[in-house]
């Protein structure tokens, strides 16, 4: 599975995780999320490639991914008057979903 095609995956779960921990506010979750993504493209393609080397183990990867929450900025929710709280939520959300399909797919 190439990154696109994992970004795609986490695109398409972007409605259910937006309901879930926004309560809505679907467009401006899309599309923080793929502002995201861009930014955090590269890392994750390194690391993927150290995973699928036998370089990082599972654990490590999960640790390195879920670091990457910090540069989650959710402009668009936060001008919908999303509380950061909630923001951080939704996108720990998505690298949560994000890593179980990265991981899956390099089985």
């Amino acid at each position: 599975m190439s990154l696109e095609e994992l970004f795609e995956e986490v695109f398409k779960k972007i409605p259910e995780l937006a309901q879930e921990y926004l309560g809505g506010f679907v467009e401006e979750a899309l599309s923080d999320s793929k502002k995201f993504c861009i930014e955090i493209e590269g890392r994750l393609e390194k690391w993927l490639g150290q995973y699928q080397r036998g370089e990082l183990n599972r654990e490590e990867l999960e640790w390195l991914v879920k670091s990457l929450k910090s540069l989650a900025h959710g402009q668009l929710l936060s001008e919908a008057g999303i509380a950061q709280a909630r923001t951080q939520n939704f996108f720990e959300g998505v690298l949560e979903f994000l890593i179980k399909i990265a991981i899956t797919a390099l089985l």
